[in-house]
């Protein structure tokens, strides 16, 4: 679960992710993003 949310979150933000990226705090996402995560993970 945890490597298809990462994988959905890459084609988003177009970026190449590490398992540790803190994604909010270092405004790689933002509420735009997370609200298309959620419709994408439903």
């Amino acid at each position: 679960m945890k490597e298809a949310i990462q994988n959905i979150i890459q084609g988003l933000v177009l970026k190449k992710l590490d398992g540790d990226d803190a994604l909010i705090s270092s405004g790689l996402i933002d509420s735009v993003i997370i609200v298309e995560l959620i419709l994408e993970i439903e």
